[in-house]
């Protein structure tokens, strides 16, 4: 964008820095800041914010976060043939474009309604052909998921069920979401699934680590009163799926642009 003459005046105003990571260096940086936003794991946060500032300095903080997708049965059992490929590449895109790293990728599928299971079987038979033809699984990531699979045998007690398509696509039913449902991160199709037929069942696990909420069939505005009679602390995006990916000025929360200007009340 420098390049155009157009942004010239913001190309003289910016600066791109690289560094290995030093604590005098960023702490040289920050004592110089009016703002900072601080992009990074909850650990890389800590530290940084443990750093001298300006009195007035500004931080907005990107950490960790955890995010989920609501499903409703019916609706998926109502689409023909081509409305659910369409359903299985927007999930596609949510998902293994960014092998579940993504903050705002799901990684807990809750089922609502009836006939779940005839739903289940639909959906995940399409994405597991949606994946088949876009998606290159390497044999470490595949090793990564049998081992989590493994991993989570041993440790939970709350799995009631295993179902594998393929390679592709790792399907963990929970007979209950326990309070650290935010720990249990799938990879490379790796996800977790818990039926309900009252979202309000699931309030106890959102905490503010909890980012964004994908849904498809469901209202929106009763996920949105989900959120606010639940008075649940985390959830800041309620998004169709296919549209976990979408950034823009207002994420995690925040305004951004707002949040980083000084106003000048006249």
């Amino acid at each position: 964008l420098f390049a155009f003459d157009k942004y010239r005046e913001i190309k003289t105003m910016t600066a791109f820095i690289r560094y290995e990571q030093n604590d005098k260096i960023t702490g040289r940086f920050s004592a110089d800041c009016n703002a900072r936003i601080i992009w990074g794991g909850d650990v890389a946060i800590r530290s940084i914010r443990k750093l001298p500032i300006q009195e007035r300095c500004v931080d907005i903080a990107f950490s960790d976060r955890y995010s989920f997708c609501v499903i409703d049965a019916p609706s998926v059992i109502k689409l023909d043939e081509a409305e659910l490929i369409r359903l299985s590449e927007r999930f596609y895109n949510d998902t293994y474009l960014m092998d579940q790293n993504a903050c705002s990728s799901p990684h807990l599928i809750i089922w609502q309604g009836q006939e779940k299971e005839a739903a289940k079987e639909r959906f995940w038979t399409v994405v597991y052909h949606t994946v088949d033809g876009k998606y290159k699984l390497e044999a470490v990531n595949a090793m990564e998921k049998y081992t989590m699979l493994c991993q989570n045998a041993i440790e939970l007690n709350n799995i009631s069920a295993v179902k594998k398509h393929g390679n592709y696509v790792y399907r963990i039913a929970v007979d209950s979401v326990v309070d650290n449902m935010d720990n249990l991160r799938g990879r490379f199709g790796y996800f977790y699934e818990y039926n309900t037929d009252d979202i309000n069942s699931i309030a106890h696990i959102i905490n503010n680590k909890y980012q964004t909420l994908t849904y498809f069939g469901v209202d929106k505005i009763e996920l949105l009163d989900f959120v606010v009679k639940n008075r649940l602390s985390g959830i800041d995006r309620i998004v169709p799926i296919g549209r976990a990916l979408d950034i823009g000025v207002i994420w995690d929360g925040y305004d951004i642009v707002k949040s980083l200007s000084r106003i000048i009340d006249v």
